[in-house]
């Protein structure tokens, strides 16, 4: 014989409060994980390119040459 029990507590406000708590546990490393890259820039690991092949000499001379006038 089955019995529908109706259950009194409520467990919405658990699972939403550790969806939040979850949230604040990955959101705030990351935070102070781009705060201190952002603060670091200059000490933090570069690429190994060889010099003349970063990223960023690339992109310059895929743009058009500028002359001045």
């Amino acid at each position: 014989m089955l019995v529908a029990v109706e259950v009194r507590d409520n467990v919405y406000p658990a699972v939403v409060g550790a969806a939040v708590g979850g949230m604040l546990f990955a959101a705030i490393p990351t935070l102070l994980l781009l705060v201190y890259f952002l603060r670091n820039r200059d000490t933090n690991a570069r690429s190994t390119a060889s010099p003349g092949k970063t990223l960023t000499s690339l992109r310059m001379s895929w743009l058009p040459a500028q002359t001045v006038d």
